[in-house]
């Protein structure tokens, strides 16, 4: 992950993340899948090369999980930081990520990281009361903050489905096919009231 970081152009680099079972719980984060963000691949084993091999290879996913993510100091304050006001719980990587994208650095998944991870282990599953509440307060704002790359993902393929797990299913039809960039909005603030 330190030598992917030491790519100019590369501001963060995630790991593949492994539930204890040996399934692929994180390769990467494609958003759109219900207007929200959703892991990639956490259909597959992990020994599955994924879609066009990115389980095997270095790829640019628009956000990857802050389980295991490294990034570049400099970077990070650039950016503000993680938002803890408005993502306490739910989304602070993603929308970090995104943050770094509309700077204009590069977030990269190196498949050559490979780690088992006990998701919420340290904090418990149900460790609020209200954690619904939170989760849907935090969607919130990230569909107003980032709506516009939520509808149109510039790493996934408008060919493929925005089912409940990505790259699992052919869009039909497929949504706008136009040429696409790698482009991330730059962020909005978030309307009061929410």
């Amino acid at each position: 992950m330190a030598g992917r970081l030491g790519e100019p152009s590369t501001v963060a680099v995630g790991a593949v993340l492994h539930w204890p079972s040996g399934v692929v719980q994180h390769g990467g984060i494609v958003l759109g899948p219900k207007f929200e963000a959703s892991h990639a691949f956490c259909d597959r084993m992990g020994e599955d090369p994924g879609y066009t091999d990115l389980l095997r290879v270095a790829s640019e996913p628009s956000a990857l999980t802050g389980a295991c993510l490294v990034f570049r100091r400099d970077a990070y304050v650039a950016v503000g930081g993680m938002d803890e006001v408005r993502f306490p719980i739910n989304f602070n990587d993603v929308d970090l990520c995104l943050k770094f994208g509309a700077a204009g650095g590069a977030v990269v998944l190196s498949p050559h990281a490979i780690l088992k991870h006990h998701e919420s282990a340290t904090r418990g599953r149900n460790w609020r009361p209200d954690q619904r509440g939170h989760f849907q307060r935090e969607l919130a704002f990230l569909r107003s903050r980032w709506g516009e790359i939520l509808m149109a993902d510039p790493a996934y393929s408008p060919l493929l489905a925005l089912s409940d797990i990505p790259y699992s299913a052919l869009a039909c039809p497929p949504r706008d096919c136009a040429p696409r960039r790698r482009f991330v909005p730059s962020v909005r603030g978030t309307p009061t009231g929410l």
